[in-house]
């Protein structure tokens, strides 16, 4: 029950085809769930302590592309643009955070699809705007360029306006909320049908494996321990 990741250049394609006829069958729930891994993709890969200018572009882009078109896709599954736009958008995010790497949102992800066997991206969608909070409410690792004035540049980008960094991050986090009410995803572990009981037979099986992945390493601040007991928790209740 763990997610192991495998990388290496041999593995990396030459060529990739996107022929986007091919998705026109994915039903909504898939397209919802994996359209927001898309957005976590990007997020994660453009605040990740391994961000550079290579990484930047595309996963500013991709947040952007996800944004706008994962609502569209979700409302009408036969509007061929609105694939196009998301297949783009999920290639232009691996480009991204393949020069990155993931974060916090996909070490949680990670552990509570493992142990709760979720669908991949229903995980990482519950995880992501909890990590966010997080990430803005504690200090980064020394080096690591500050994770508040990045998200708020990524929620720039996203179209949200304001002088306030804080303020720009907490609405871009309410973005994404509001992204996934819309599209019909789970807010929470608890909407996800996850019930009390099980979470606290499993939150120290949780935390366990979230604190070896390897996305912990890429992740802007400290999160280990009670921090992570506290953010499964939170992470139910909603």
């Amino acid at each position: 029950n763990r997610k192991i990741v495998f990388a290496h250049n041999d593995i990396v394609p030459d060529l990739s085809v996107l022929e986007t006829s091919l998705t026109l069958a994915l039903p909504k729930d898939l397209t919802a769930s994996t359209g927001l891994d898309v957005i976590a993709h990007a997020v994660d890969g453009y605040i990740s302590r391994q961000q550079n200018d290579f990484s930047d572009g595309p996963c500013l882009q991709a947040v952007k592309m996800a944004m706008d078109w994962l609502p569209v896709v979700c409302r009408d599954g036969s509007n061929l643009i609105a694939r196009e736009k998301m297949q783009n958008a999920a290639t232009i995010a691996g480009l991204g955070f393949g020069n990155s790497n993931t974060g916090l949102s996909h070490a949680l992800g990670h552990s509570a699809g493992a142990v709760f066997h979720l669908p991949h991206g229903r995980a990482i969608g519950i995880a992501l705007p909890y990590s966010l909070t997080y990430i803005a409410s504690n200090p980064p690792i020394p080096g690591v360029p500050d994770p508040v004035e990045r998200l708020a540049a990524l929620a720039g980008f996203a179209g949200i306006q304001n002088p306030s960094p804080k303020d720009a991050v907490d609405a871009f986090i309410g973005l994404i909320r509001s992204i996934q009410k819309e599209i019909g995803e789970p807010l929470c572990l608890r909407d996800a049908g996850i019930t009390e009981d099980r979470l606290m037979r499993e939150i120290e099986t949780l935390v366990r494996i979230a604190e070896k992945d390897p996305n912990m390493y890429t992740t802007p601040c400290e999160c280990k321990g009670k921090a992570l007991r506290d953010l499964f928790e939170t992470m139910w209740r909603g």
